[in-house]
């Protein structure tokens, strides 16, 4: 059994890297390495397939809004 306050702290550590990561420019892989506990095990599928999801939307936004963007004059 892994100790239960190490687990979180790195997951907090973890948490705290993403998103200083995710302030910069999008990244097809991230460069922020895994905690290897298994809190992580059950939660990072979650966090992989929510920032794959976000970045779509993101892209579908921005091609929407040169679809329907004035020409210029």
């Amino acid at each position: 059994m892994e100790n239960k306050e190490a687990v979180i702290r790195q997951h907090y550590a973890y948490m705290q890297a993403i998103a200083a990561e995710a302030r910069g420019p999008y990244r097809a892989q991230s460069a922020v390495p895994q905690p290897n506990n298994v809190l992580e095990e059950i939660l990072l599928p979650t966090f992989v397939n929510a920032r794959v999801k976000a970045a779509t939307a993101e892209a579908m936004q921005e091609v929407l809004r040169t679809e329907v963007a004035p020409l210029p004059v």
